[in-house]
């Protein structure tokens, strides 16, 4: 599998439940090693549909991975728990991204 394909089923999916039992099986099967883009895809994903307990495990497994952080995917969690009426979390994730320097 390539990146385009992985990001563009991703991105096709027509539930946050399909999208992330898409994302976990590539990465099980060993036929697909995630990147950047494909983490900042299911974090929206997830984010919309305010599944934020399982968006914010995949940030966090994210360097395990061998993937750096980058603001904007840290961002886009903040302004997920925001939009779900969550803002203590946003602003603890806010400082938790501070203290770690990204």
């Amino acid at each position: 599998f390539d990146h385009d394909l992985v990001y563009n089923v991703l991105h096709g999916a027509k539930n946050s439940e399909h999208a992330l039992q898409f994302f976990r099986w590539v990465e099980r099967a060993n036929i697909f090693e995630h990147n950047r883009e494909t983490h900042l895809k299911i974090i929206e994903i997830l984010g919309r549909a305010s599944k934020l307990n399982h968006a914010r495990c995949i940030l966090l497994d994210m360097p395990k991975k061998g993937l750096e952080w980058d603001e904007d995917l840290w961002v886009l969690m903040i302004d997920s728990y925001g939009k779900a009426g969550i803002v203590q979390e946003s602003v603890k994730l806010f400082q938790k991204m501070e203290e770690l320097g990204v």
